[in-house]
């Protein structure tokens, strides 16, 4: 089961960037004002069906960020776990 996105994409907020421009060396960003999820940037959005919001509203009530969360800390451990009990083989 995928874990990681439906957290990302219902539970972590962030800002997009609007606009990037070179000056010099550099890169000048420009963000959004607010950091939103994607989640509720596709519920602001007026060209969504109504369907389709009610289903993600469906599969939004019935996430928990904090049973998530866990389940990905588990299985992160699980990984580097193994890793550090083989080591690196060269």
């Amino acid at each position: 089961m995928l874990l990681l996105t439906p957290f990302n994409n219902h539970f972590v907020s962030n800002r997009r960037i609007i606009s990037k421009q070179r000056v010099g060396a550099r890169w000048k960003i420009t963000r959004e004002p607010v950091a939103k999820t994607p989640y509720d940037r596709m519920m602001e959005r007026s060209d969504v069906s109504p369907e389709a919001k009610s289903k993600l509203q469906i599969i939004h009530e019935s996430l928990s960020p904090l049973t998530l969360r866990t389940e990905i800390d588990q299985r992160r451990k699980k990984v580097f776990d193994e890793v550090n009990r083989h080591g690196k083989k060269r």
